[in-house]
């Protein structure tokens, strides 16, 4: 069929068209935030409580209470200070940070830290005697019996992974599926099929929300390469370019010229440039 010239799209250029880099963010805006929002967090809080609690915990990883509760030896110790934790809370309760010394078989002389949430401490001073466990491989590694040698233990790093694991993945399909979209929507709009389409409806999305305001969704109709109408939606963050939309209105459109129901709105709002 050869279109008659005053059938000829008067609101999209020919292709090939040229696409602004970031013109996805006008209707992918939520998936796109999101996305890195989550991957950064997941990424910061993943990789940053870990690294703080190591720190926190005088570089003993929560693994060796792991390695002592299958192998250690036992010494008596004598505490050297002692310190309550108050604002360290684990299972409702505040544990005690215990420096002791001990010396093992061999002669040596020992000191060591560790942790423990036995509410007996609070009575026990400097100098009392105290049984602690060891490595018999690196006797600094040490902790009272009943205790650990890291704080926090190693459930604590377990439910930070649990809860920011998912977080992180969450974060990295969006981000690939932003990706993916942007790229076939950049192609389809560079070398689509155009058309003029009439506005039918214009309706905020209440669902999502960028500060105090809502994208909108313009629902078109067009006539489609095949010979129907073919009806479209898109979503766009172009709020006052959408607020002014009203039904009846001519809007560009762009669409797969096999599938016309793959159609997007054309550039908008401050995608179009000054000349345009």
């Amino acid at each position: 069929m050869i279109r008659r010239p005053e059938d000829r799209p008067t609101l999209v250029p020919d292709a090939p068209r040229p696409v602004p880099k970031w013109f996805f963010m006008r209707r992918m805006w939520a998936m796109a935030f999101c996305g890195l929002l989550f991957t950064v967090l997941g990424l910061a809080f993943g990789i940053g409580l870990p690294a703080f609690f190591y720190v926190w915990s005088g570089g003993v990883l929560p693994t060796v209470d792991l390695a002592l509760d299958r192998d250690h030896a036992s010494a008596a110790a004598v505490i050297t200070d002692k310190d309550f934790m108050r604002y360290t809370n684990i299972n409702n309760r505040q544990p005690w940070k215990v420096s002791f010394r001990f010396t093992t078989p061999e002669g040596a002389t020992v000191d060591a830290v560790g942790y423990t949430l036995d509410r007996s401490f609070a009575d026990r001073k400097v100098g009392d005697a105290i049984d602690v466990e060891y490595d018999p491989d690196d006797p600094s590694l040490a902790r009272p019996v009943g205790g650990t040698a890291a704080m926090p233990p190693l459930i604590v790093y377990l439910i930070v992974f649990a809860t920011l694991v998912p977080e992180l993945i969450v974060g990295v399909v969006l981000l690939m599926l932003t990706w993916t979209r942007a790229r076939s929507e950049r192609l389809l709009l560079a070398h689509g099929q155009a058309a003029d389409a009439e506005v039918v409806a214009v309706k905020k999305v209440w669902h999502i929300s960028v500060g105090t305001k809502r994208p909108y969704d313009v629902y078109y109709q067009f006539a489609g390469s095949l010979g129907r109408k073919v009806t479209g939606r898109d979503r766009t963050y172009h709020y006052a370019w959408a607020q002014a939309l009203k039904p009846g209105e001519k809007v560009g459109v762009v669409y797969h010229p096999q599938a016309p129901e793959v159609n997007v709105l054309w550039l908008h709002g401050r995608d179009v440039t000054p000349g345009a």
